[in-house]
C-alpha cells in the first residue's frame, strides 16, 4: 500500500512526533509512504525526521474552498490512502477534506485535539431581558465543526475525551468515530535518573528534588499553577529542597518569567527551553508535573512514564485514561494550586522503594497500552481495510 500522511504544522510537537511514529511503523511492515507537507514550513519541519519517506509539498490554494487545486494536487501523490492528522477541528478545510475524499480509496483523520468549546447556547437577553436570544452563532459554529464529519471515512481520536465531545457537542456519527491512543517509542526512551550530558540537568542542583514540565508555553497548559504551586511549597515548607525546570517556549513565556520573579523563585525555577533530545529531559527529572487546563491526552505522560519519572497531572481531557491507576500517578483538579502543592509535597517525601515500584509499574503501563508501533498497526490495519473494501 502506498500511504500518503498528510499534515500542516509550524512546530514540532507532538503531533509531529506522531506523524513520524505513523511514517516509521508503515515502513517497517512494507508500505510505501509520502509525508504530504502543506507548505515549505512543514516540509522542513521532516527534513532528516522521516527517513525513508518521500516528502512532497502541497501548496495551499489561494482560496481554502478550491476543491479542484486540492484535489489535483493531492490525486498527483499516487497513493491508495491518506491519513490526515489534524491538530484542531478545523484544521485544513471542508474542501481539503472533500478533496481528499475523491482522491484516494480511503481517507482517514486523527483528531489530535479537543474540538473548541461550543459553550451556552443563549448568552443575550432581548426585550428587557424577556426574551432569549436564537443563538445563531452557536449553530453556525455546530455546524461548521459537523461537516468536518463527512468527507473522512473514519475520524480517530487519540483519547475517549476528544471521541465524547466530537459525538456530543458537534454530532459525529458513532460509527465514523474511533478512539486508537497515542504511543511512544517506548526504545527511545530509559528507566532511571541520570543528568550526565543533559543540558538541562545542568540548571538543577544536586541535592534538590527536580520536577519538571515541557510543553508549548500557552495558558491552556498551565505552568503559572506549577510556579504557584512551587512557590506555595517554598512558604510552607522551605526545607524542602526542590527546582522546576520549564522545557519549550511560546508566547506565554514572559509572562511566567514575570511570575517567577515576582515570586522570588529564580532561584528555585529555570527556562530551560526547547529540548532536542526528551529523553535525556525525562531522566533529568524525578516528578514530571502537568498542571493542563485542557489535554486531549498528548505524548508528555506516556514519555515520562517510560523513563521512570513520577507523574502529577491535571484530571483533564484524556490523562485520566492515561494515569488509569493510582500507582501510575497523582491526579489533581485542573487550577488547584494547593492540590498540586500537596501532590508535589507528598511525591517528595515517598520512599525510594515505593519510587521505584511506581517506576517499573509505569514502563508496563505504557509498553502495553501506549506503545507507538502497536498504536501504528491498529492505525495501519483500519487504513487497509478501507482500502480493501473501497
Amino acid at each position: 500500500m502506498t500511504l500518503a500522511i498528510l499534515v500542516w504544522a509550524r512546530v514540532w510537537g507532538g503531533l509531529e512526533s506522531h506523524v513520524r511514529d505513523i511514517a516509521a511503523t508503515a515502513l517497517e511492515d512494507g508500505h510505501h509512504v509520502c509525508l504530504a507537507c502543506v507548505g515549505d514550513e512543514t516540509a522542513r519541519l521532516f527534513e532528516g525526521r522521516a527517513p525513508g519517506a518521500t516528502i512532497r509539498i502541497i501548496e495551499p490554494p489561494g482560496s481554502a474552498s478550491n476543491v479542484r487545486r486540492w484535489y489535483t494536487q493531492l490525486r498527483s501523490l499516487g497513493a491508495d490512502a491518506c491519513i490526515f492528522e489534524k491538530g484542531t477541528l478545523h484544521t485544513g478545510s471542508v474542501a481539503m477534506d472533500l478533496a481528499a475524499r475523491l482522491a484516494f480509496k480511503a481517507f482517514v483523520t486523527i483528531q489530535q485535539l479537543e474540538p473548541p468549546a461550543l459553550g451556552r447556547r443563549t448568552t443575550r437577553w432581548h426585550a428587557g431581558g424577556l426574551l432569549p436570544g436564537l443563538g445563531l452563532w452557536w449553530y453556525r459554529q455546530r455546524f461548521s465543526g459537523w461537516l468536518r464529519s463527512l468527507a473522512p471515512s473514519r475520524t480517530i481520536c487519540i483519547s475517549n475525551a476528544v471521541r465524547d465531545a466530537l459525538r456530543t457537542d458537534y454530532g459525529f456519527s458513532d460509527r465514523r468515530l474511533v478512539v486508537i491512543h497515542n504511543g511512544v517509542n517506548v526504545e527511545r526512551f530509559t528507566s532511571g535518573r541520570n543528568t550526565e550530558g543533559s543540558e538541562a540537568a545542568h540548571s538543577s542542583h544536586a541535592a534538590a528534588m527536580t520536577l519538571g514540565t515541557s510543553a508549548r508555553l500557552v495558558q491552556d497548559k498551565g505552568i503559572d499553577v506549577a510556579i504557584r504551586a512551587v512557590h506555595l511549597l517554598k512558604t510552607n515548607a522551605p526545607e524542602k529542597a526542590v527546582r522546576l525546570l520549564i522545557a519549550n517556549d511560546g508566547p506565554e513565556r514572559k509572562h511566567l518569567e514575570a511570575l517567577v520573579e515576582q515570586l522570588g523563585l529564580c532561584d528555585r525555577i529555570s527556562f530551560v527551553g526547547f529540548q532536542p533530545e526528551p529523553a535525556a529531559f525525562y531522566q533529568a527529572l524525578d516528578i514530571l508535573l502537568v498542571p493542563s487546563r485542557i489535554e486531549a491526552q498528548g505524548l508528555i505522560v506516556p514519555e515520562a512514564l517510560a523513563s521512570g519519572c513520577l507523574v502529577i497531572a491535571s484530571r483533564v481531557g484524556g490523562i485520566p485514561e492515561m494515569i488509569s491507576a493510582p500507582e501510575l500517578g497523582t491526579l489533581v483538579p485542573p487550577d488547584d494550586v494547593p492540590a498540586l502543592a500537596d501532590a508535589i509535597d507528598r511525591a517528595v517525601a515517598m520512599p525510594q522503594e515505593e519510587r521505584d515500584f511506581r517506576a517499573a509499574a509505569g514502563r508496563r503501563h505504557v509498553e502495553t497500552h501506549f506503545n507507538a508501533r502497536r498504536q501504528g498497526r491498529a492505525i495501519l490495519a483500519l487504513v487497509e481495510g478501507l482500502v480493501a473494501g473501497a
